[in-house]
Order: C-alpha cells, then structure tokens, then sequence
C-alpha cells in the first residue's frame, strides 16, 4: 500500500473526484444518498413542498403554520430548502415583516440565503447580518457576500479577532395582529 504524508490539512473535497462505480468493490462503503424529509407542522404543504424553494403553489404560509404553534427544525433530517430556506424566503417577501437579522457562517456559491437577504433589503426591510469571516475555505466568499449586502444597505457586522462566530441564528420581525384583539 502506499502512504502519503502532506503537511497541510486534507481538504475532502477531493474525495469527491474518486469515481466508484456501482459494480465497484469499493460501493459497499458509500453511504446511500440522504434525502432529507420535509418540515413537519406544515399541514397542507408536506405533499407540496420539493427541493424547489421557488415553488409558488404552496396553499400555507409559513408565519400562519407558525401562528397555530411553535415549529422546530432539525438539520439534516429535515430539509433545509423546506425549512429555513423557505422562511427566509417569505420573510423576505411578506409586506408585514419589518426587519430581518441573521446570523451567516458558511456560503455556497450563488446563496440563496444572501439573494433573499438582498431581495429583504431592496424591499426596504431592515436587515442586519453577523457575517464570520474566519470560516475555513470561505473566507473570500464571506467577504465578498459581505460587501455586496453593505452596498444594497444592509447592517453588516464581523466576528471577532481571537473568536469564532459558529451559530445559525435568525430573527424576524413581523408585525402582527394584536394578540388581545384575535
């Protein structure tokens, strides 16, 4: 066998080069693909609700399945595009959310999270994002991100030199009916 030492980290983004056919001896070890299921408490939209966030035939708002009860997500079990994806979404649409603030640690490339952030934020919301810079091969991203939302006038603020920012945290401000009056 051989055996390789590097100096640097092992970045297992290479793994995914690694071409194992299905025949391949080496199948066994996969993991079978994960599909992750989608949110529950969303009584009308669980037979609606793909990985397509842009679906428009969704007969339920978020905020109203949220008015009915508190709804917890867990990553990855249930999908993120169904989720949080998807309140973000409308949030950034909805006429009576007032303020968006969020927390953004890791990137992909063309985010949908920082377009609804912009799309907030050309609709005039309020929107305040905790940006980590120090998040390990997405620096440049982060940074980049980070200035395209100050120029569309969002609220952009760093992690800290010396700590690391490793959270997922997001706060709506919607106005909503008074409570007393129903």
């Amino acid at each position: 066998r051989d055996v390789y030492y590097i100096e640097s980290l092992l970045d297992l983004q290479n793994l995914k080069q690694l071409n194992i056919s299905a025949d391949s001896k080496l199948q066994k070890y996969k993991f079978p693909k994960y599909v992750p299921v989608p949110m529950s408490g969303m009584n009308s939209l669980n037979a609606e609700i793909g990985e397509d966030s842009n679906q428009e035939s969704r007969s339920e708002s978020i905020f109203d399945a949220i008015s009915r009860k508190d709804i917890l997500v867990h990553h990855p079990y249930e999908s993120f595009q169904s989720s949080t994806l998807r309140f973000l979404e409308e949030a950034s649409r909805d006429p009576k959310v007032l303020a968006i603030k969020a927390t953004v640690y890791r990137t992909s490339n063309n985010s949908p999270v920082i377009d609804a952030l912009l799309r907030a934020a050309e609709r005039n919301k309020q929107v305040a994002v905790l940006m980590e810079l120090k998040a390990r091969f997405d620096e440049a991203r982060n940074v980049t991100y980070a200035q395209e939302l100050e120029a569309a006038g969002c609220s952009v603020a760093y992690g800290l030199i010396g700590l690391k920012t490793h959270c997922k945290v997001m706060l709506v401000v919607r106005k909503e009916k008074d409570a007393e009056s129903g």
